[in-house]
Order: C-alpha cells, then structure tokens, then sequence
C-alpha cells in the first residue's frame, strides 16, 4: 500500500478547493460570484488585487493563493510559524512538478481577473 506524505494531502486538499471555486463560480455566473467575493471575503479582495497588479509574479500569486487556503483550513494563526511555510514551499513544489495542478492555479488567477 502507498503512504500518502502529508504534502500529497495538501496538494489534494487544495485541488479540491480550487475545483470547488471554479464550479461555484460557473454555476453561478461570473456576476454573482463577483459582488459576492467583492464585498464578503477579504482573503478572495486581497488575491484579486494580487492577481491584478503587474508588480506581482505568478509564483506571488500561487505562494499566496497556497497561503491563504491553507490559512483558511488550518486557521490563520498558524502563518507565521515556520513550519507552515515549509509546508507553503512543499505544496508550491509539489503543484510545480504537476501539470495539473499549475493548470488549476492559472486558472483559478484567470478567475479572479475576470
């Protein structure tokens, strides 16, 4: 039997939800998805205005997409630590050498420029 690393569980955890985020917001229009991410959820403003300012790379970007997902499900008291940025680094790794899953992450910033 495979042994799935903690990071696998990472990867996966965060494809789930950059899926769920592209079906939520093709089921309910790029209108509605909008006013709602605008006003209610600092976490989507702040990814939206770094997605969308030329000073800040892809890799800014997916660092801090992976951030605030992982922040979101592991509570926003952990992102100073230093083993939560070695887990940042390991999934941004990790998504690096999966073909997938950079398609995943350009999308999802493709979504939020929308």
């Amino acid at each position: 039997m495979t042994e799935i690393s903690r990071s696998s569980q990472v990867v996966f955890l965060l494809r789930q939800e950059l899926q769920r985020m592209s079906t939520r917001r093709a089921s309910k229009g790029d209108g509605a998805a909008s006013t709602r991410d605008s006003g209610s959820s600092s976490p989507i403003r702040r990814l939206r205005e770094i997605a969308s300012d030329e000073n800040y790379g892809e890799e800014e970007f997916n660092r801090s997409l992976v951030q605030a997902l992982l922040s979101e499900r592991l509570g926003s008291r952990l992102t100073d630590d230093a083993r939560f940025q070695r887990t940042v680094d390991e999934v941004l790794r990790l998504i690096n050498s999966d073909e997938q899953a950079r398609t995943l992450i350009t999308a999802a910033r493709k979504q939020l420029l929308a």
